[in-house]
């Protein structure tokens, strides 16, 4: 199974602002982008867009070897830097598993979600979808800050 190198754009300038790498498909890790809560500056600008009700773009840059995604999510951080491009990302990519930073554990989204999402989408409610969604991601956040106090 090939490793999709992705970027994630701003829906109102279409550039590139985070780069990254996924085996699954795209529209996954960018719901998962919005738990994630590792790059504060990446989670305060997606939080601006849905407060504004747009989304952010993700779109493939390239398909590659498990064993060449390394290399390839370096070189595209890297030239997006190189062409002017200031990305959300804290490192240079590259990063294979247990090098560096030790890798997160999975965040999983509610699958109800995407139970939602999918059948929002068969019937073209891209509005409803985006409210469900942050509706979510809202109750995940309470969830998570109800466990953080001991309640």
């Amino acid at each position: 199974m090939n490793v999709t190198i992705y970027a994630i754009k701003d829906p109102r300038s279409k550039e590139p602002v985070y780069v990254g790498r996924t085996r699954r498909p795209l529209n996954m890790r960018l719901y998962a982008h919005y738990q994630d809560d590792t790059n504060p500056a990446k989670k305060q600008w997606l939080q601006s867009l849905i407060d504004s009700g747009i989304e952010p773009i993700i779109e493939s840059l390239q398909e590659v070897n498990p064993d060449k995604a390394p290399e390839a999510e370096a070189y595209w951080i890297n030239q997006l830097r190189a062409d002017g491009f200031s990305l959300f990302n804290q490192s240079t990519g590259g990063r294979r598993e247990g090098a560096g930073r030790k890798p997160l554990p999975e965040k999983k989204i509610p699958l109800t979600v995407y139970k939602e999402q999918s059948t929002v989408d068969r019937v073209g409610g891209r509005d409803q979808a985006r409210q469900l969604m942050s509706e979510a991601l809202d109750k995940a956040a309470k969830k998570k800050n109800k466990s953080a106090n001991g309640s």
